[in-house]
């Protein structure tokens, strides 16, 4: 597992071809799986609403003889409403815009079904790759630009998401409903190593719940 702090993944994304940058913004705003957001359509969002959402009811699978198909999400919680950020939100409305209702959301750049392995070799890879190893425009190393020193997957936009809701103090079964996870289980799993220091936390939220409040101070021992 790999996951971006918030300058990392803005390096990362100022590589991503402009076209795919509310893809890749999309994922990590949302924690949504790859098959999940490259299902989506325009109708699954609701852009108007505050917060805004968009529901996950369909995901890509593949059949018996591999051919892709949209049926249903992962497991029955996977079905769910996620709410969008405002930022998000700036970015998806021209999208929504320009489409119909039942047309996907995201699509390759003549229109069809996004293929994660072609979009891991021409996009995604190249953008990592340039991202660690920055060039000047004759191609030369260039030293004096912010390098990466990571190579995340395109999965990890998923545990990058997770991380920086854990970092907000998002209830982990909050996030659980977020990312689809059919158990809470799977949630604390996945990230307990994200987890800051809880006992302090909890010290110092007692700590707030006692303030103020004086003890009392004994009285006579009662007559036995």
């Amino acid at each position: 597992m790999t996951v971006l702090t918030r300058d990392e993944f803005a390096l990362l994304l100022s590589y991503i071809p402009a076209y795919y940058q509310p893809l890749v913004l999309t994922l990590v705003a949302t924690g949504l799986r790859w098959g999940e957001a490259t299902a989506l359509t325009v109708g699954d969002l609701d852009l108007t609403s505050r917060p805004a959402t968009l529901r996950v009811t369909k995901a890509w699978k593949r059949d018996g003889a591999r051919r892709w198909y949209v049926g249903p999400p992962k497991t029955k919680r996977a079905r769910r409403t996620v709410s969008l950020p405002d930022d998000l939100v700036d970015v998806l409305l021209p999208l929504v815009a320009a489409k119909a209702p039942d047309e996907l959301l995201f699509t390759n750049t003549v229109g069809s079904q996004l293929s994660s392995s072609r979009f891991w070799t021409t996009t995604w890879t190249p953008a990592v790759d340039a991202a660690n190893d920055p060039k000047t425009p004759d191609g030369k190393p260039d030293r004096d630009r912010p390098r990466l020193t990571k190579r995340p997957r395109v999965h990890d936009l998923r545990h990058t998401h997770a991380s920086w809701m854990i970092a907000a103090g998002t209830d982990l079964f909050v996030l659980q409903r977020r990312l689809g996870h059919e158990s809470i289980t799977t949630t604390t799993e996945t990230y307990a190593h994200l987890l800051p220091d809880q006992q302090a936390a909890a010290a110092a939220a007692a700590g707030r719940a006692l303030a103020g409040i004086a003890l009392s101070r004994p009285g006579p021992a009662a007559a036995p």
